[in-house]
């Protein structure tokens, strides 16, 4: 399964809860995304164990940023959704 997880107000509410989650995935054989509306000049502040990767979707929708990438998300973690089917 491939994961979606939202950084700022979602992995970033709960780093330690978030970073467990990410681990237990990984365990799992799960990949795990930080998927960021962000663009790639504001970096996220750390780069939490076990990601598969960061995906810097440039005020993109998510869904539409992951997929030119070539990774089909599976489920998304997210605190505002719209901005996995909506652009900024």
């Amino acid at each position: 399964m491939i994961i979606g997880l939202d950084w700022d107000n979602t992995f970033t509410k709960d780093v330690d809860l978030w970073q467990s989650f990410v681990l237990q995935a990984n365990a799992k054989e799960h990949q795990v995304y930080i998927t960021t509306s962000r663009s790639d000049d504001i970096p996220i502040e750390f780069i939490p164990d076990g990601l598969k990767g960061i995906v810097y979707c440039n005020f993109i929708a998510k869904k539409q940023a992951t997929e030119a990438l070539g990774i089909k998300v599976d489920i998304w973690i997210d605190d505002d959704p719209q901005w996995i089917t909506e652009s900024f």
